[in-house]
C-alpha cells in the first residue's frame, strides 16, 4: 500500500454539548443513577433530568434486593416504580442490574433468587424505560466449595472421565485412588500434590460460574424474551482463571459483552499512571474478541474521583475522560457507561466516583464526556457505521496456562507476557486482536493471519493439534516461554513419546535455565531480547536456527505445509514489559513485516507512550491518538496515499507543521477521506 507521511500535533478545544435529540445508531454515553432507600422522587427526577440535559440518554440502576424486599413477606417496589417512571418522562433507557445471591451455594438460595427474579422481571418488562437487564453485577470470585458446587464437580468429573478407572490414571500419581466419584472431595488450596485434583477444580469452576449466569438468564427468558441480557465482569487485567472467568462461554446467553474498567481498581499490573489508555485498549480488545459477532460496552468507566474506594487514589481529570471515552470509542465499544453519574451518601464508595460534585452540579468531567457526545452528534454519518479496522495479528490467551501459573510461578506471567507484545505492537500503531484460545477459528482463519502464543505453558492435544492446522493452512506464529510444556494436568509434552508440537515447532525443549538478567542473541535478525529470568534451550531436529550462544540454540523458524513457526523458549513478553521493548518491537517489524504493511494507519516510526485507535466506514476513516504521558510526544501517521485529514478533535492549522508533539495528556480525533 501506497502511503504518505502526516506530522500531527495537538491542541484540544472541546466544547460542551447543547441539549438536541440523541442521534440513533451512533455509540451511546450513560452513568450509573445510583438510588438507594431515602431517596427522594425530587433527586431522582434531577439525575435523569441532568442526563437528558448532557444527550446521556442511559441511566444504569442496581435493583437492590434489600431495597424492593427489606422485610419477610414484604414486597416494596415503589421508590423502582419513582426511577422507571422518571426515566421514562426524561426519555432514558434503563439498564437495570439485578441484584441475586451469588453464587447461589444451596438450593434454597436458587429459590430465592427464582423469587426475586420474578418479581423485578415482570414488574418492569412492559416499561417503555426498560433498556436492558444485567444478571449480576461484576461476576467473577473463583469456586467455592459449597454443597451444590461439590456436587457438580462430582457429575463433571464422572462425564469427563467416564469411569473412575481412567480418573485414577489421569491424577497419577499424586491425585489419590478413589472408589467412586462420590467420595471425591475438590483440592481447593495451592499447596501439596494433588495438582491434578486442583486443576479440574479450578476448570470445572468456570463451568460452574458459566452455568450459574445461564440460569438467571434464563429465569429472565420465561418472562421477557425482548430486552437485552449482559454482564460486567472486572479485573480483566490480571488472572481470569484465578475468577472462573470464561468469557467466550456466556456468549451463549447474552446479548453483548461487557466489563467494569476502572483505573484505580483494575491496573495493579500496570507500572504507572502513563500506562492507564494501555490497559484500557487492552480490555476493549479482550472484550471485543470475547463478543465475538455481538456488540461489546464498556459497562463501567470510572468517573471520578476515589480516596479509600480503590487500589489507589486516583483524580480523573476533563483529560482522562475525553481519552479514555475515545480509546473505548476507537476499539469499537457500542456504549460506554460511567461509575456513576451520582455518588453516595454514605457506605461503600460514599462521596466518590461521580460525574457530579457533592451538590449535584454538573463536573467538569460530565462537561467533557457531553463534548465527546457532541463531535458524535456532528459527526453522526461517519460514527454510526464505524467499526475498528480488522487486524490481522492477534494475541492469544490461554485459560489452562492462566490455572497453571496460579500454582507454579508467577501467578501473571501469561498476562505479563501478553500484554510486553501488546505494548510493543502498540509502539507502532498496530491495531491487535485478543482472543481465548479455544475461541480462535484456527482451522477456518482468514488468509494472511499472524499469531503470537505468550507464554502459553498449558496446552491441551487437542489445542496442539489445532493451532498446527492454522500454521500448515499457510498462517505464521510466534511462540514464546514455556509455550507447550505442560498438558493442562502438568504433564510434560517434551517428555512424552509423541510431543504434540514437536513438528510444527521443529524440535522440542532441552531445558530451561532460570537466570538473573538473560538476553537471547540473535543472529536473524540481528538482536539481542532482553528476558525475565527463564531462557530455553532447543533441542533442533528440522528448525532453521535464528540464534544461539554457546552452542546452545535459542530460537528457530520451521516451516509446515505454507506457514511458519518463529520459536524463541523464553520469557522475551515479560523481559520487554519489564525492561526494554525496543528489541521486541523490532523483531515484530522484521518477523512480521506483510501483516503490519497491511494496517491503513500507523506510525512513520516506533512511537512508546502514545495509542493508536482506527476506525472504518467505508473509505473513511478516523483515527484517534492518544498521550497518556505526562510529557510531548511527537508524532507522524502512515496514512493511505490521496487521504486528507479533518481534525475533529484537535487545531487542524497545525497540521502542516513538520515533527510537531502531542502534547501531554490529551488525545486527537482525525476523520480521513479520499
Amino acid at each position: 500500500m501506497k502511503v504518505s507521511t502526516i506530522p500531527i500535533v495537538l491542541v484540544v478545544a472541546c466544547l460542551l454539548a447543547s441539549p438536541s435529540t440523541h442521534a440513533s445508531g451512533i455509540p451511546e454515553i450513560g452513568a450509573e443513577v445510583w438510588v438507594e432507600p431515602g431517596n427522594t422522587r425530587q433527586q431522582i427526577d434531577g439525575w435523569m433530568q441532568t442526563l437528558a440535559d448532557h444527550q446521556m440518554p442511559l441511566a444504569r440502576v442496581f435493583i437492590l434486593r434489600r431495597a424492593i424486599h427489606p422485610l419477610k413477606d414484604r414486597w416494596d417496589f415503589s421508590l423502582y416504580d419513582d426511577v422507571f417512571e422518571s426515566a421514562r418522562q426524561h426519555h432514558v433507557g434503563i439498564l437495570a442490574t439485578l441484584d441475586p445471591n451469588y453464587p447461589a451455594t444451596t438450593v434454597a438460595m436458587q429459590d430465592e433468587n427464582t423469587d426475586y427474579i420474578n418479581r423485578v422481571v415482570m414488574r418492569y418488562k412492559d416499561s417503555p424505560a426498560l433498556d436492558s437487564w444485567l444478571l449480576v453485577n461484576e461476576p467473577g470470585d473463583g469456586p467455592s466449595a459449597d454443597e451444590l458446587a461439590v456436587a457438580g464437580y462430582r457429575n463433571w468429573l464422572e462425564k469427563k472421565y467416564g469411569t473412575i478407572d481412567a480418573l485414577n490414571r489421569a491424577w497419577a500419581p499424586w491425585g489419590g485412588v478413589y472408589q467412586s466419584f462420590g467420595e471425591i472431595v475438590p483440592s481447593t488450596t495451592l499447596g501439596g500434590w494433588g495438582c491434578a485434583n486442583w486443576a479440574d477444580w479450578m476448570t470445572y469452576g468456570r463451568t460452574y460460574q458459566t452455568a450459574q449466569l445461564k440460569a438467571i438468564a434464563d429465569a429472565i427468558r420465561v418472562h421477557d424474551q425482548t430486552h437485552a441480557l449482559h454482564v460486567n465482569p472486572r479485573g480483566l487485567v490480571s488472572n481470569l482463571a484465578r475468577m472462573s472467568d470464561d468469557l467466550p462461554a456466556w456468549r451463549q446467553f447474552l446479548t453483548s459483552m461487557g466489563a467494569s474498567l476502572h483505573p484505580a481498581w483494575h491496573f495493579l499490573l500496570l507500572q504507572s499512571r502513563d500506562q492507564f489508555p494501555l490497559g484500557i485498549s487492552y480490555v476493549c480488545d479482550m472484550i471485543r474478541g470475547a463478543a465475538g459477532p455481538k456488540p461489546f460496552w464498556v459497562t463501567e468507566l470510572q468517573g471520578g474521583n476515589n480516596i479509600y474506594s480503590g487500589t489507589r487514589p486516583l483524580y480523573p481529570d476533563r483529560r482522562d475522560i475525553i481519552q479514555w471515552l475515545w480509546i473505548n470509542l476507537g476499539a469499537g465499544a457500542d456504549r460506554v457507561v460511567f461509575w456513576a453519574l451520582n455518588a453516595r451518601q454514605s457506605g461503600t464508595e460514599a462521596g466518590e466516583w461521580s460525574l457530579l460534585d457533592l451538590q449535584d452540579h454538573p463536573s467538569e468531567r460530565l462537561q467533557a464526556a457531553a463534548a465527546v457526545v457532541k463531535v458524535l452528534q456532528d459527526n453522526r454519518d461517519f460514527f454510526a457505521g464505524a467499526k475498528p479496522v480488522k487486524s490481522p495479528i492477534t494475541l492469544i490467551l490461554s485459560l489452562e496456562t492462566m490455572t497453571l501459573q496460579l500454582r507454579y510461578g508467577d501467578k501473571n506471567a501469561h498476562v505479563f507476557e501478553t500484554l510486553g507484545f501488546y505494548q510493543a505492537l502498540q509502539d507502532l500503531g498496530v491495531p491487535v486482536n485478543v482472543q481465548h484460545f479455544d475461541d480462535y477459528p484456527w482451522r477456518a482463519a482468514e488468509p494472511g493471519q499472524v499469531v503470537i502464543l505468550p507464554h502459553t505453558s498449558a496446552l491441551s492435544k487437542k489445542q496442539a493439534e489445532d493451532f498446527s492446522a492454522f500454521v500448515a493452512g499457510g498462517h505464521r506464529a510466534l511462540v514464546t516461554g514455556l509455550s507447550g510444556f505442560f498438558d493442562p494436568l502438568n504433564h510434560v509434552w517434551p517428555m512424552q513419546t509423541h510431543p504434540p508440537l514437536k513438528e510444527v515447532l521443529g524440535g522440542i525443549t532441552k531445558e530451561y535455565r532460570y537466570l538473573e538478567s538473560p538476553v537471547v542473541v540473535l543472529q536473524h535478525p540481528p538482536l539481542r531480547l532482553p528476558a525475565l529470568n527463564l531462557v530455553g534451550d532447543i533441542d533442533n531436529s528440522s528448525g532453521t536456527v535464528l540464534g544461539e550462544e554457546d552452542g546452545r540454540i535459542l530460537a528457530t523458524r520451521q516451516s509446515s505445509g505454507s506457514g511458519q513457526t518463529i520459536w524463541i523458549p523464553s520469557l522475551i513478553g515479560n523481559g520487554a514489559w519489564f525492561g526494554d521493548r525496543l528489541p521486541l518491537s523490532r523483531l515484530l517489524q522484521d518477523t512480521f513485516k506483510n501483516a503490519i504493511a497491511s494496517v491503513p494507519f500507523r506510525f512513520a516510526e516506533r512511537t512508546p507512550g502514545l495509542e493508536l485507535r482506527t476506525l472504518q466506514n467505508g473509505n473513511r476513516y478516523a483515527t484517534i491518538i492518544a498521550n497518556g504521558t505526562g510529557q510531548p510526544i511527537y508524532c507522524r501517521l502512515l496514512a493511505p496515499d490521496g487521504y486528507h485529514p479533518h481534525f475533529l478533535v484537535g487545531d487542524p492549522r497545525e497540521l502542516i507543521h513538520s515533527a510537531a508533539p502531542i502534547q501531554a495528556h490529551e488525545t486527537a480525533v482525525i476523520l480521513w477521506q479520499p
